[in-house]
């Protein structure tokens, strides 16, 4: 499992280096894979290069902490954090991309783009995104077994219920009724919109139903018998991609008005992102309750 880890981690870093060696030249103003040269100009484009780029050397710095001895021993909360947004940001694309290629290639213009950019940019992007996802939760859940294995091993069943369980089962009752409402609203969008988006729009509704599954599963225990370390990857992914997903359109949002728009460029699209969010912080909340928990209740056993 520890080589297997080590790989994963490797091959994340490998992925991501394209996307932060493109963001830098664009920074620069290096016109790359750029059929527009103004659009480099445009206000914001340099902050927002360097930003996402920043982002990715993050993810980058999470890959090695994966895989190196000294990450096992820095603070819980210092990779968990970046590792719960990252994986809100570069799941989505492991179903996405495999579903726009080949609706891209069985019916023509499925996937369309505005020119901007060359042919080859959207590809090897995405791509990455998507193949880095699936290295970067491969190290991680390796990383995890090796650190946590007391705190998510187990039956759902055989953990006992602490002294804040009463607040987490009613804080879980609140994300799902949050978060189902959303996948709701998400899904009834998805048929009104262009392909991409309505993919977009079904895998954060299947992001908020697994924070859902997963929270009855952990919290409320519908399932007695089931595995515990399913209940918190459910929980995971859910909570990532809802903060991921919301966070991303409240900033964008924020830049807006920061632009000099009006609020009244905000509308429903806008307080969705910010309900998902809501209901992803307090869903981690809840799971970091019951986890913290459970570590302490094995280390007294």
């Amino acid at each position: 499992m520890r080589n297997t880890r080590i790989v994963a981690g490797v091959l994340a870093i490998v992925f991501a280096l394209p996307y932060v060696v493109l963001k830098i030249l664009w920074t620069a103003g290096v016109g790359i894979g750029v059929n527009d040269p103004d659009l480099l100009h445009q206000p914001g484009m340099v902050t927002a290069n360097a930003f996402t780029g920043l982002l990715e050397v993050v993810g980058i710095a999470t890959a090695v902490a994966l895989i190196r001895p000294w990450g096992m021993r820095i603070p819980a909360w210092l990779l968990l954090f970046p590792m719960w947004v990252g994986t809100g940001l570069l799941a989505p694309f492991v179903v996405m991309v495999p579903v726009a290629f080949g609706a891209d290639v069985f019916y023509a213009d499925a996937v369309q783009t505005d020119g901007a950019l060359a042919s080859w940019v959207h590809p090897m992007v995405y791509g990455g995104f998507a193949l880095q996802a699936i290295a970067l939760f491969v190290a991680f859940a390796g990383y995890a077994r090796e650190r946590w294995a007391n705190v998510l091993n187990g039956r759902t069943d055989a953990v006992l219920a602490g002294p804040t369980h009463r607040l987490q089962r009613l804080l879980a009752t609140v994300v799902c009724v949050m978060a189902g409402a959303s996948a709701i609203i998400m899904l009834a969008g998805a048929f009104s919109d262009t392909f991409v988006q309505g993919v977009a729009k079904f895998v954060g509704a299947a992001a908020a139903l697994s924070a859902v599954a997963g929270l009855l599963l952990l919290v409320h225990r519908v399932r007695p018998g089931g595995s515990h370390w399913w209940a918190v990857v459910l929980i995971w992914l859910g909570s990532a991609g809802m903060f991921a997903t919301g966070g991303f359109e409240v900033l964008i949002a924020a830049l807006t008005l920061a632009d000099g728009d009006t609020p009244a460029t905000l509308g429903g699209r806008e307080l969705l992102s910010l309900f998902q969010m809501l209901a992803a912080i307090i869903a981690g909340t809840v799971a970091a309750f019951a986890l913290s928990e459970r570590d302490w209740e094995a280390r007294v056993a």
